[in-house]
């Protein structure tokens, strides 16, 4: 069955519909910012989100606050228990898990959460946001503390704070 998902503007999923463009499900945002579901239309029944501090989704409830499904996650993003049977693309970091794959979507590249790795770079001169102002010309992984500081292939990259930094490369 082919799915298609429909954004606001490129950012949140507002609804899933099928190839014949019949709705699938109905999807609510808590918030202007990114990966914050509030709850989803599925079928009649709505679901509410619940997210750790990660931004996972830990459970969906229903409109009395019963349980329908809870999701639990290693350090890499694998799902290694969940209960319901409610359908959900949004999981680890509150992101779309395709099952075909066994990728995550992050708008720009995919998640391997098998390996722990992304599949490409970030693009040349990315920028992580308007408060870091910093460009990531390195893989970003969370495989090793060494990597989490920057530190890739014998490179040593330093992060200069505040607005306006920049990742310079020292040799």
């Amino acid at each position: 069955m082919t799915t298609n998902y429909l954004y606001d503007g490129g950012i949140n999923v507002l609804e899933e519909v099928d190839a014949g463009g019949s709705e699938l499900a109905r999807y609510s945002q808590q918030s202007l910012n990114i990966d914050e579901p509030l709850a989803e239309l599925r079928s009649g029944t709505t679901s509410f989100y619940q997210q750790d501090a990660l931004g996972s989704v830990s459970s969906l409830s229903g409109l009395t606050g019963t349980l329908a499904n809870t999701y639990t996650y290693d350090t890499f993003g694998n799902l290694i228990a969940s209960a319901g049977s409610l359908g959900n693309p949004f999981q680890y970091t509150g992101r779309d898990f395709e099952p075909e794959t066994g990728l995550r979507y992050y708008r720009a590249r995919y998640y391997d959460p098998t390996t722990g790795r992304f599949l490409s770079e970030d693009a040349p001169r990315f920028t992580a946001g308007v408060n870091c102002g910093c460009t990531m010309p390195h893989t970003l992984v969370a495989d090793s503390a060494q990597r989490a500081m920057g530190i890739d292939s014998g490179q040593r990259f330093l992060i200069t704070s505040g607005f306006g930094g920049e990742n310079r490369r020292q040799q």
